[in-house]
């Protein structure tokens, strides 16, 4: 990042520090006694649907979150106080994450790169080896989301 870079990133009223996503995950709380829920996963980027599909799905009786990986984040990027987001029990839930628009951070981050850094770190904290812990998060992962992919013209 050039110097020019630097000072406008720490003057811009959305980023007051750097945040990267080991960070978030570290304020996302999983229970590995609980079992991963069926993760109906909405992404895109702002103004795309996914608020619309977060009111559906709620509406349908899903448990609904909207963007609670992007809040924590937003928190973190203004050097406040996080609150954490505990993934809920088993079951079916719809998360909502948008990309963007305002910080480099919250434009590139992967929500299941996230998901899989609390996961990995539960199984781990819980006594499972590094690589068995890896493996089970991967594993979770891939048979628990549903991605749904959303865009604009």
């Amino acid at each position: 990042m050039s110097d020019f870079a630097q000072v406008t990133a720490w003057t811009s009223p959305y980023q007051r520090r750097s945040v990267d996503i080991a960070e978030v995950a570290g304020k996302i709380d999983y229970d590995v006694s609980y079992g991963f829920p069926e993760v109906i996963l909405a992404v895109g980027p702002c103004r795309s649907g996914t608020t619309a599909a977060l009111r559906l799905f709620g509406e349908s009786g899903i448990e609904s979150y909207s963007q609670p990986i992007k809040a924590i984040m937003r928190y973190l990027l203004l050097d406040e106080p996080a609150q954490r987001w505990t993934i809920p029990k088993a079951g079916r839930v719809f998360v909502k994450e948008t990309i963007g628009p305002y910080t480099e951070l919250e434009s590139t981050f992967n929500p299941i790169q996230v998901l899989y850094l609390v996961l990995r770190d539960a199984y781990q904290s819980s006594g499972e080896s590094a690589s068995k812990a890896d493996s089970i998060a991967r594993e979770t992962l891939g048979n628990n989301i549903k991605l749904v992919l959303m865009g604009r013209e």
